[in-house]
Parts: C-alpha cells; structure tokens; sequence
C-alpha cells in the first residue's frame, strides 16, 4: 500500500501533517496579530513602566495564563476534530489511506473556511476579517459560505460520530470530543429554559428603584431634542412619559467620577472622585445612595458592559455586580483577544466562562454583541428574592469608539455618523431593557431614572461656547493662547476655536457636561422643567421620594418640590465644573489606542489583591495641577485655565547653521468669561465687558470653591518660573 511521504522521505500521517498546519496557521495568525496591533510596543511600553513587577501577582498572571491556555487547547480540539473526522469516516466507508489523508486535509481547509466566514459576517472590525473581507465582498456571501462549509462539516462529523460508537472505535477522542460540544451546547439550553421563567413579582409595598445610564448620551442627538437625523424610538417613548430636566449638569464629564456623584451626592471635589480609577479608599463609600437602600430592605444591584475607568465594586453598597471582569486584564486580554478560531466561542453561553474579560465587554468592541450584556443583566434578574431592588445599569455602546460587532459601519464612516450610529444602537438596548423589566414585572411599582453620565464633544461647530466672532476686547490676539482644533467633518477646514473633542477635557465645552436626565413614575405625569439641576441631585431626591433618611454632607439637593409641583424654581442655582486627566492622544477624531497606552500607562498602578487599576498618588497631584475649573451661574460662566508648560521649536536668528533647537515656555494662566445667552466672551478681565458682568461675584464663587487647588497650581508654577529663570 502505497504511503505518503514527506520531503524528507520519512512516512507522513494524517495527525503528524494536520499538526504541522495548524501549528503553522497558528503561527502565521499571530505574527500578523503582533504587527498589526504593535503587541512588541505595547509589552515594551508595560515593561517599561511601574506596572512591571505588577503583573507577575497570582491575580494577573493566572488569568492570562488560563487565556493563553484555552488558546493552545482550541487549536489542539481543532486538530483531533479533523483527524477524527476524516479518519472515522474514512474508516466507515473502506476509503485508502491516501483518501482518508486528502478528506482530512479537506476537512481542516473547509473548517477553516467556515472560521474565516463567520469572523468577516460577525466581526466585520476583526483584524483578520480586513483580509478575508476581500475574499468574500460581503457579509451575506461570508455567511453562505459558512454555513455550507459548516453543513459539510456536521454532516461528517455525525457520521464519525456514528461510526465511532457503533462499532467502538477511537472511543477516547470521540467521547473527548462529545464532552465539548455538549459544554457549548448544554448551558444554552438550560439559559433557554430559564429566561422563560419569570421573578416573582415582589409583594413590598416599597417601589423598585430602577437607574439608566447611557453614556456619553449628548441631548441634543435624541430625536426627542428635535434632531431629526438620529431615531431613538425608545428614549423618545420614555422622556415623553417622564418628568425632563432640560438643564441638567454634571460637574465632571467622565463616568466615574459622574456616577460616584450620582451615588454619594456630593461633588468629585468633596468625594474624592477627582478622576478616572482613583482609589476607592480615598473616597467616602460608606454614605451612597446603594448602601442606604440596602440598609432599607432592598437588593441592589450594579450593571455595567465597560469597567476599565470606572470600577464600582460592592464596597459602594451593592449586593451584586454584573458585567465582564474587571482590571488590568480587562485592559490586555480586552484588547488582544482577537483570534478567528476564539472569536466565534465568545459571545456562547460557554464563552462568559472561558473568556471572562470579553464576554459582555464593551471595551472589547470587536466582538462586542449588545444583547450578550442584556443576557447577563436578564440571568441575575431571573430568580430575585421577594424584596424590592435597587437597580443601577449603565450602557456603554454610545462612548468612543462608537463601533461594536455586526454595526455594519465601515471604515469611511464620519466620526459623528459612528456617533450617531452607537446613540441609536444605545435605543435600542434601553428598549430591550425596557421590556426585560416589564416581561419581569420589575416595572409595575418602579421610580425609574434615565440619566447619560456625560455628554460628549464631536469636533462640531458649536461645540465650545465660545468664537472667534463674539470676542469681546481690545486685542483680538489675546484668543491664541486658547486651543484650536479641527472640525472633524472636514478635515480640510482651517482650525477653530468654537469646538473640541472629547469627555472631561475642556470645561469651556459645555455639551461634555450636559446629560439627559428624566424621573418617571406612576405618581407623575409627564412635563418639562427647566430649572437646572445636578447629578448631585439625583440622590437625595430619591430618598425623599422613599420618605428615608437623607445622605449626610451632601451638595445636592430634593427636587421633590419641583417635581410635586410641577413648575420651574426660582431659586439661585451655581455649578461647578472642571476637567479631567487631560491626554492630547485623545482629543482628536482619530484615537490611537497604542498612543493612549503609552502616554497614560505610568499613571496608574494595580492592587495586588484584586488585579484592579488605580492612579498613582503621584499622577493624581499632576493631574490636579492641570485642571481647569469653571462656575456657572445663570447665563454666566467664568473659567479658569492651569499655567501651561509647553517645548516649542525656536529657530535662532542669530544662527548661521539656522539650528532648530527646544525650548521650553511657560503659557500664563488666563481666564475667559463668556455671557452664554448672547454668545459673548473675552479674556481680558479689564475690558469694558467684563467689568458691565458680574465677575467680582463669579471670581468670588471660583476662589470659595476651587481656591485650594488654584492655589496649590499657583504655587507650584511659580517655583516651575524661577527653576526656568536661574
């Protein structure tokens, strides 16, 4: 009988020769994957860093040890699945060796195939679908090729399956090979039987507390707003049967910090929650909205699908947490885990476990499934214990980069459609939340909060409050030391003042701050209130609302009275606003992950005990002296910008080589006032405008509120001064 031979002359089986491809495919995929993503840049950039001796900790290295694992043991399933096919099969119908060593090599190519199909279908933003897109054009063509190529497959492997257990042969493999598949398939099956079982409806007399978060939500891209280019069916459906606060601010435009004050009442300057990932030691966790309705009898419960910047845990009062896992392996295995072959066991009910930092994940935008979250929130909603629940969600899809799996977008796709695209994907999801909740029967006794954490800059006109047009002053100069950035649908536009980019970069951009925010209850009917308000607000109101006990040392206040009577306040409002960790990488259209990693990564350290980022007390008192500050008051706001120390290119006149060489500029601090009624604006503290406006008063309320850190900036770029004059 005739053998196969290899080059070298030495007899060649099936198993050696599927071994050596799929080790080869292995390979070639990953040396890919590590150029494209700059892997060697990323790990250099870890290494480097303080996070170094970090990552060996039992709680980082394991998990990514396990990853790595799961990665060798699916290609060595993938190749016992071909060998065994073939050679069961083969067996079964009395085929040579030679055809049994072609079926297997046709096995393992169609498998491919089907692997690569339905990474371009349903993970169009995959590295790899670029290259495979091209093979197959387009998404239903990927499809039919793989489920033809799969239909193949199944249709071998049922008869090895056969052949193997009738007649007791290659028992061990295919006993192995059945226990996986029923590892995929029996989870599903019995997550199927559950979802259909309803929770019992509570019998307590108190309502269920039921907070929306949609984040980076800008309300002026609902449809509900009057912006006729974006459909947001469900939002529109809820505000119009709400009570809307149509000026409603938050002080710090990031997500953590936003919804520590949402928790606490109390403003990042009073708890702590100064930035992003700060220490959850460093802030007051034992006052929050979570704890005291947990005191009170209920279950709470936090969800969120995006927890890289804002780790809530359970120590801020919350019985339970849903979503992916948190910490720096969220970072890495969220970011690197995008392989054809673990790509399509990621969003399986088997994938939660096995890919823990992906499934759910939002961060992990390319296999990012927006109905994988609502599986998790819908499983911990399944089987309640009778008592009322406090329930936080939080959905992440319509924060950058605006892109998920199957969203159809493409690479030419607008930075504000991909915007707009994600707020509509972000409908979607509230409305499939929605009738979770009422399916649950959640909903018949419930006050229900819709809020955005913060808005967003888009690199659109109008973005900033202020422009070049509505200065106010004698020298029109006086605007340059202010940052200029580019319009973002047209890159060929000269750079303007009137924009910006971003969340929490720039307290001048007051869509960064602006949020949706409407209560709904069956006690209320649905009207409009105008009176400005705060996330700070939205706690005590809540606890009024319950007839319990207030928070202590807070900064908002009960809306109750506005809400009960139906009608604007007339009280004196002030607001209080400043910026967060600035980074230049992502205040642009086009964000560059590699660049935010390197810029950012030494700010932050991780907790030996439970893997989870922090900043650095060190990088908290840098980022300090690089905030801005700002007060609102009625149709006045009154800012405040850090000293700025910049390296500039000089070219010495006196230099016949006419060398370009680096020096470093100290950029003054400056104020700018803008009356935000007729648009008008200057930085010049002695002009005719800006002494006709309030500004002792708003000059005042900045230096009681923010003057320590003012100070403290002061101070330190003071003595930065001297150090550049010796």
């Amino acid at each position: 009988m005739k053998k196969i031979q290899w080059i070298s002359g030495k007899p060649a089986t099936l198993g050696s020769a599927l071994t050596v491809l799929t080790a080869l495919s292995a390979l070639t995929l990953l040396s890919l994957f590590a150029i494209h993503y700059s892997v060697s840049e990323l790990i250099d950039s870890l290494v480097k860093s303080s996070m170094a001796v970090d990552v060996w900790h039992p709680v980082i290295i394991l998990p990514l040890l396990g990853f790595a694992f799961i990665q060798i043991a699916s290609y060595i399933i993938f190749t016992l699945w071909a060998w065994f096919t073939a050679t069961a099969f083969g067996e079964y119908f009395n085929f040579s060796p030679l055809k049994i060593y072609l079926l297997g090599l046709f096995a393992w190519l169609n498998a491919w195939l089907s692997v690569f199909a339905f990474n371009t279908a349903w993970y169009p933003h995959s590295f790899f679908s670029h290259f495979t897109h091209l093979l197959f054009h387009t998404n239903q063509i990927a499809l039919i090729t793989a489920y033809i190529s799969v239909g193949i497959s199944i249709v071998l492997t049922i008869i090895a399956f056969f052949y193997s257990f009738y007649y007791k042969r290659h028992l061990i493999i295919a006993t192995l090979l059945t226990g996986i598949l029923l590892l995929f398939f029996v989870p599903a099956a019995i997550y199927r039987v559950q979802q259909h079982y309803p929770s019992l409806q509570t019998k307590q007399n108190k309502p269920n507390i039921i907070f929306i978060g949609l984040d980076s939500l800008r309300p002026d891209f609902t449809h509900y707003a009057g912006n006729t280019t974006v459909q947001t069916p469900h939002i529109d459906a809820f505000l119009n049967q709400s009570i809307v606060f149509t000026q409603a601010w938050t002080n710090l435009a990031r997500t953590f910090p936003s919804w520590i004050t949402i928790l606490t009442g109390r403003t990042p300057k009073h708890s702590s929650a100064r930035n992003n990932l700060v220490d959850e030691k460093l802030i007051t966790r034992n006052n929050t909205l979570a704890k005291k309705l947990h005191d009170a009898g209920y279950e709470t419960i936090y969800a969120t699908d995006e927890k890289r910047f804002s780790n809530i845990t359970p120590a801020y009062g919350f019985d339970k947490i849903v979503g992916p896992n948190m910490g720096l392996d969220d970072f890495i295995l969220g970011s690197l885990n995008d392989f054809p072959l673990t790509n399509l066991a990621i969003n399986t009910s088997l994938g939660r476990y096995l890919f823990p930092y992906n499934y759910a994940n939002r961060a992990a935008a390319i296999t990012y499934q927006p109905d994988s979250f609502l599986h998790l929130i819908h499983q911990n909603l399944s089987h309640l214990p009778d008592k009322p629940i406090f329930l936080a969600v939080h959905f992440c899809i319509s924060h950058w980069p605006y892109t998920w799996a199957e969203d159809s977008q493409n690479s030419q796709t607008s930075y504000v459609d991909r915007y707009r695209h994600s707020v509509e994907a972000v409908d979607k999801q509230l409305g499939d939340l929605i009738k979770t909740l009422t399916d649950q029967h959640i909903l018949e006794n419930s006050i229900i909060v819709l809020l955005s954490d913060h808005g967003t800059t888009l690199g659109l006109p109008n973005d900033r409050v202020i422009s070049a047009q509505h200065y106010q002053g004698t020298d029109p100069k006086n605007m340059k030391r202010i940052p200029f950035f580019q319009l973002s649908d047209n890159p060929k536009h000269p750079y303007v003042i009137n924009t910006s980019y971003g969340q929490g970069s720039d307290v001048l951009s007051l869509k960064q701050n602006h949020i949706v925010l409407a209560i709904q209850d069956s006690n209320h009917t649905h009207h409009i209130i105008k009176t400005p308000v705060s996330t700070a607000d939205i706690a005590p109101s809540i606890l009024s609302l319950l007839k319990l006990s207030p928070l202590k040392n807070i900064d908002g206040i009960s809306l109750t009275s506005i809400i009960n009577q139906n009608k604007n306040s007339n009280q004196h409002n002030v607001f209080y606003f400043e910026s967060g960790y600035k980074l230049s990488e992502i205040e642009t259209a086009n964000i560059q992950v590699n660049k935010v990693v390197r810029g950012a990564i030494n700010a932050y350290e991780v907790d030996s005990q439970n893997g989870l980022l922090r900043l650095r007390p060190a990088a908290e008192t840098a980022i300090m002296l690089d905030k801005q500050y700002a007060v609102l008051d009625g149709q006045w706001l009154f800012a405040r910008y850090p000293v700025q120390l910049q390296n500039r290119l000089i070219l010495p006149k006196t230099s016949r080589a006419q060398k370009l060489i680096f020096k470093q500029i100290l950029i003054p601090e400056y104020y700018v006032l803008v009356n935000l009624q007729n648009g008008q604006w200057t930085t010049e503290l002695n002009s005719s405008f800006a002494q006709s406006s309030p500004l002792p008063t708003l000059q005042k309320e900045l230096i009681d509120f923010y003057g320590h850190e003012i100070a403290m900036q002061t101070k330190v770029a003071s003595t930065a001064k001297k150090r550049m004059q010796l």
